[in-house]
């Protein structure tokens, strides 16, 4: 869980005791620093002892995940709650296209810096250097099914043609377990790169949200998406409930002027 705390680094330093009393300030050497509530949900994963056993109780608890339903599904603060000022909410003057597509996934109206949203991803990436791990945080959280089979994608690419059965075959056996076992029909085994698949098969498409197991999931902006890489952890939690916290940050635009070298890319400019 991040708490954002700015100044609190010019009154301390290493080995100084910093209390944190949640929803409220952060103290440290007879300061006092304000701090944003933290969003229902983040706030009841930290008091259950973090994601998986979050989602452990929310199973044991049975509280309806595995009902398929579209749009918004939690408690979010309002921007009043969450202790922004007039100012900071007047200063918003528009969006940008990842605060757009999270806004439209979770019906939110209104986001600034700050703020944490739980959205309802459209498709979930799973390559084969993490089946094996996958597959073991969902058997520790106790999962008998995940929320929607369709919206996950299993691909053998990163581990393909070393992960065969006749080689190092556990995370080529994770997959196909994963794939029978909660019945994921989206399964490319040696068919391309993960992320070229994920644009040619159509499955990260212009106003929805795609997440993967990757950091280079975030290529799949290029088709008009919201998309963001996550670890296994959150994919099994995810997966299972179908819902995704995710958090706006501020934003910052680069300009460049002049003329470039042959060859240069914006890629070597970022």
């Amino acid at each position: 869980m991040l708490i954002e705390c700015d100044g609190i680094q010019d009154v301390c330093e290493e080995g100084d005791t910093v209390t944190v009393e949640v929803n409220k300030c952060v103290r440290v050497n007879g300061h006092e620093f304000p701090v944003k509530p933290v969003p229902d949900n983040l706030f009841r994963i930290v008091s259950n002892g973090g994601l998986i056993e979050d989602t452990k109780k929310r199973i044991t608890e049975d509280e309806k995940l595995h009902i398929r339903q579209k749009g918004f599904t939690g408690n979010i603060k309002k921007n009043h709650e969450l202790g922004l000022t007039r100012k900071e909410i007047s200063e918003k003057k528009g969006y940008t296209l990842a605060e757009k597509l999270l806004m439209k996934n979770s019906g939110i109206k209104h986001v600034v810096p700050g703020d944490i949203v739980i959205t309802r991803p459209d498709m979930f990436m799973i390559h084969d250097i993490y089946t094996p791990y996958l597959v073991d945080t969902i058997n520790k959280i106790g999962a008998q099914q995940i929320e929607d089979p369709e919206k996950v994608t299993i691909v053998f690419d990163h581990c393909m043609p070393t992960a065969v059965a006749k080689n190092d075959s556990a995370h080529y056996d994770a997959g196909l377990e994963l794939s029978r076992r909660f019945g994921v029909r989206k399964l490319h085994v040696g068919e391309g790169i993960c992320h070229s698949l994920m644009h040619e098969k159509r499955y990260g498409r212009p106003g929805e949200i795609a997440t993967a197991t990757d950091s280079h999931t975030t290529t799949y902006g290029g088709a008009g998406c919201f998309c963001t890489g996550i670890g296994t952890a959150e994919m099994a939690a995810a997966i299972i409930t179908g819902e995704l916290c995710l958090g706006f940050r501020r934003q910052s635009e680069l300009y460049s002027t002049g003329n470039s070298r042959r060859a240069f890319t914006q890629k070597m400019l970022f």
